[in-house]
């Protein structure tokens, strides 16, 4: 009996080292490593859990002489496994304010690489809108001395065909002294009118 409680024994001593060189997987490694940590981390733990219930077992099947001495190898067992325990839980702890603060450093990033872009897109709509109203201003002047050109083209055409039909509409006259009849284009004496 006294061989099957110590191979148990150090069963138990070697999970918890192998708990002891898990910790810092969990709290310095990358999360994967963290993942695969914990997982082995509670695969021990149950081994040792079991061991540990073995250990009492052996113990009240012992003789009362030796009963209260392997009492105080379980309680010590016990004790180094709660104090492994509780190296893992702030291990997990930090490994969680670690993702926590990588995870809010991403998201303010990202936040920041959005806000970038939306900036950016808006300074790009105002410099457009700029540009449109330039063109629209462009437009409007170019506009104006379309309409300008046109109404004074349209004076000079007026001009041109009033002008075309008093040239073409009228004859001078010298009246009777040419003796043409008036057909010739003389000026009347007095008149000096145009006459056809």
């Amino acid at each position: 009996m006294a061989s099957s409680f110590e191979e148990l024994r150090a069963e138990v001593e070697q999970a918890i080292g192998r708990l002891k060189a898990l910790v810092p997987k969990i709290a310095g490694g990358t999360k994967d490593q963290g993942k695969q940590a914990n997982s082995d981390v509670q695969r021990v733990l149950k081994e040792a859990d079991r061991n540990v219930r073995a250990l009492e077992n052996e113990a009240r099947a012992a003789a009362p002489s030796q009963r209260r001495a392997l009492q105080d190898v379980i309680t010590e067992l016990k004790g180094d496994l709660s104090a492994v325990r509780a190296r893992i839980q702030k291990a997990n702890d930090a490994a969680s304010r670690t993702d926590l603060i990588s995870g809010k450093q991403k998201q303010d990033k990202a936040e920041t690489e959005t806000r970038d872009r939306m900036v950016a897109a808006a300074d790009t709509a105002v410099r457009s809108s700029g540009k449109l109203a330039q063109a629209q201003n462009l437009l409007e002047e170019s506009q104006d001395i379309g309409i300008n050109v046109i109404d004074t083209m349209q004076q000079q055409r007026e001009t041109m065909i009033r002008s075309t039909d008093k040239v073409g509409a009228f004859t001078w006259r010298r009246g009777s002294e040419d003796g043409d009849g008036g057909m010739g284009g003389g000026v009347s004496g007095e008149e000096g009118v145009w006459r056809r």
